[in-house]
């Protein structure tokens, strides 16, 4: 994904790394937070369906465009969905560009009836997509892209989410934290693997 993306080159384990811990902060059981960790670090693995012209386009893009760019979303749940494993994770994937006030996509989820981990992984998502530079525009500053977080809450994202990421954010070790942690240590065991309860009662 990254080698498709430049402008996300690191992006994913910083992505997974806050959406985990607003997960914790926000109370979700253990697998809920997981889902949330590795969906954030593979929200836009549709963009492999994605032409680099459109991709990386410098100029506004075309109402066709636009659409090309926002199929991958479903382009992303669709390839996870081949994974048995990964299918969790494939329905936060579909649902993390939903907006909390319906205007998102792409079936127009609104409020509580967006998974919250896809309310997480889209409140992630749209922080370090504001961090990154663009070829129609320059990266904003922490300050900037947190304004615009708060600015959006109740309209784009949960404002809970919003709230609790903004918490996160006030720690300084954690962009430095996920540079170079291995993926399992971050998110931990893939949901879809986790042994039933009663080979867990059993193993104890």
């Amino acid at each position: 994904m990254e080698t498709k993306d430049p402008y996300a080159r690191g992006q994913g384990a910083l992505a997974a790394r806050y959406a985990r811990q607003v997960a914790a902060r926000l109370d979700l059981p253990e697998p809920e937070r997981r889902a949330a960790c590795y969906a954030a670090l593979l929200r836009d693995v549709g963009k492999v369906g994605v032409s680099d012209g459109t991709l990386h386009k410098p100029g506004p893009l075309l109402p066709t465009e636009h659409e090309l760019v926002r199929a991958h979303a479903r382009m992303g749940h669709d390839l996870l969905c081949t994974v048995p494993a990964l299918q969790e994770i494939a329905a936060v994937v579909l649902h993390h560009h939903e907006r909390y006030d319906g205007g998102g996509y792409p079936d127009g989820l609104r409020g509580e009836a967006i998974p919250l981990a896809a309310r997480i992984v889209g409140a992630v998502d749209a922080y370090c997509g504001m961090l990154a530079r663009r070829g129609h525009r320059a990266a904003l500053g922490g300050e900037q892209a947190r304004a615009e977080l708060a600015r959006g809450a109740g309209r784009q994202f949960d404002p809970r989410v919003v709230e609790a990421l903004l918490v996160v954010l006030d720690d300084p070790p954690a962009e430095d934290e996920a540079e170079d942690e291995e993926v399992e240590a971050l998110c931990g065991i893939l949901p879809g693997f986790d042994p039933a309860p009663e080979a867990r009662r059993a193993a104890q």
